[in-house]
């Protein structure tokens, strides 16, 4: 065998292995930054090579945005302990965008009641009876007639005097219902109904004057007064004899 042909062929087989060694540490110092850390409700990071000193920033995902006094910057740098790059940790916090109006959820089928009530009264319609913890509405004299109406808690309702009267100064037609110790209850009214002063009453009629009449002699003479009535009398007297 050929020794210089030995000699070439041994040469080229460790070639071979130093060059793949030296494309993997070229990797290396090409991309020392590791992978971006994921934060939540942000957008997937980019698998990209970053170098030293490299900055990144987050976006929150559609709908969200940053929270005032977190920052979505990072960077890339390189550790007191062993050179080993890493990021800085980030102080990004997403929350839910305050510009976006919530969608409600829908509400369930409410069903309708008409009752005759004034239409200054406070009225509460709800589903069903587990809707209603609220007890009928106390009466109140002099008020008008309540509404059979289901109410909830935080319910207000305000009484309304009867024709002709008025609420009383420093009285309250408001009432809440409220939880009291796990039951439901209305808080006590205060409302007064007065008679109306601005309504003049209407004065009673005057009885009737009943008039009577005597059958006197049209030649009469009637005294007015009592001297009058003795004069008469002692003239008709004279006249007799």
């Amino acid at each position: 065998m050929d020794l210089g042909f030995l000699v070439f062929s041994v040469f080229v087989m460790m070639i071979s292995p130093l060059g793949d060694v030296r494309c993997s540490a070229g990797d290396a110092i090409d991309c020392p930054c590791p992978a971006i850390p994921p934060v939540d409700l942000t957008q997937p990071p980019p698998e990209t090579c970053f170098k030293i000193d490299s900055r990144f920033r987050y976006s929150c995902t559609e709908g969200y945005v940053r929270k005032a006094g977190t920052s979505n910057l990072i960077k890339c740098q390189n550790t007191d302990t062993g050179g080993v790059a890493k990021w800085t940790v980030p102080t990004l916090q997403c929350i839910p965008d305050p510009n976006i109006i919530q969608m409600p959820p829908p509400s369930p089928a409410v069903k309708q009641v008409h009752t005759d009530i004034p239409p200054d009264s406070t009225i509460a319609t709800t589903v069903n009876g587990n809707d209603c913890p609220c007890p009928g509405i106390p009466p109140v004299n002099l008020t008008q007639p309540l509404p059979e109406t289901c109410f909830q808690i935080d319910s207000r309702f305000r009484y309304n005097c009867t024709k002709g009267y008025v609420r009383k100064a420093g009285t309250s037609n408001l009432i809440k219902c409220q939880n009291t110790n796990g039951v439901a209850e209305w808080t006590e009214a205060t409302l007064q109904c007065i008679p109306d002063p601005k309504i003049i009453p209407t004065p009673q009629p005057s009885p009737i004057v009943t008039q009577v009449h005597t059958d006197i002699p049209p030649d009469s003479t009637i005294a007015t007064t009592v001297s009058e009535f003795c004069i008469c009398y002692t003239k008709l007297l004279i006249k007799q004899y």
